[in-house]
């Protein structure tokens, strides 16, 4: 099971998505609860939007799946999130390894900054080449892991506390 997308508002809404096997029920929960259910497609494509807005402050959140045949599977990743108490702050989102040798995955930081996309309408003002008329700028798709995209983690996590539970890492937001 993969987790590809994990992304958070400020208000705290929420949208994950990855990979499982085909026609597995996907659930995401933080403890006993429950925050959404979904299906994989049948090429184990997922995605679920949150039912609910998480509240202020620090989440962790699993992905688990029940495939076809009743087998279950809770993903080797868990996401730590934490929503600011304003509107005006960024979460922070990290993919956090089940194991020590693995490093935690910065998704999302309050340092980044928010971008505003441009809507780009077909219209037969666009030039042949792909370009926006009148602009010379191109329209194209960023992809996922492109490196405009990641924020590599060069530096210390401060979700990584070894001294917590050396087997399993703890958020310590």
């Amino acid at each position: 099971m993969e987790i590809d997308l994990a992304q958070v508002t400020p208000d705290g809404e929420a949208v994950f998505a990855g990979k499982a096997q085909p026609l597995a029920e996907v659930t995401i929960f933080e403890g006993d609860i429950i925050l959404g259910k979904t299906t994989a497609n049948e090429d184990g494509e997922w995605v679920v939007v949150l039912e609910r807005a998480l509240g202020p402050g620090e989440h962790l959140v699993s992905v688990g799946t029940k495939s076809a045949s009743g087998e279950t599977d809770i993903a080797n990743l868990t996401l730590a999130i934490r929503v600011g108490d304003t509107e005006d702050e960024q979460p922070l989102v990290a993919l956090l390894p089940q194991s020590e040798t693995d490093i935690p995955e910065l998704l999302q930081s309050p340092d980044d900054k928010v971008e505003t996309a441009a809507v780009v309408e077909a219209t037969p003002g666009s030039d042949a080449d792909g370009k926006v008329a009148g602009t010379g700028k191109s329209m194209s798709r960023r992809r996922r892991d492109s490196p405009s995209n990641r924020q590599p983690t060069r530096r210390p996590s401060p979700l990584w506390r070894r001294d917590r539970c050396p087997g399993r890492p703890m958020a310590s937001l």
